[in-house]
């Protein structure tokens, strides 16, 4: 059950399907029935436009152009997800075994 939902969540397809079966539903209310069928129609653009797939994938692959600056040093910093989850029975952050013990040392301790 939980694989099915989270298909339809993750499939554009159900976007555009609940917007044309909300079109349907609220049928008796000109505005809201037009902006179902408006929204759905966007969404299907958006969705089936291979230029606009293909700008997104490089972009989203593109190399990074901006580097740090040598030698300043940062108060803090970000970890990006995957390498932590919160373990409810201690009550605390716990790291992935991924990470090495001194990165995890050097993060909790500063």
């Amino acid at each position: 059950m939980l694989s099915l939902l989270s298909a339809l969540v993750t499939n554009p397809i159900a976007y555009i399907l609940t917007f044309i079966l909300l079109g349907f539903i609220l049928r008796k209310w000109k505005g809201i029935k037009r902006m179902m069928w408006g929204m759905a129609a966007v969404l299907f653009l958006l969705f089936s436009s291979p230029p606009l797939y293909e700008t997104a994938y490089r972009q989203w692959f593109a190399e990074y152009d901006h580097p740090l600056p040598e030698g300043k040093t940062y108060r803090y910093g970000i970890v990006l997800g995957g390498y932590s989850n919160w373990d409810w029975e201690r009550d605390r952050v716990e790291f992935s075994e991924i990470l090495s013990s001194n990165y995890c040392n050097t993060i909790i301790n500063n």
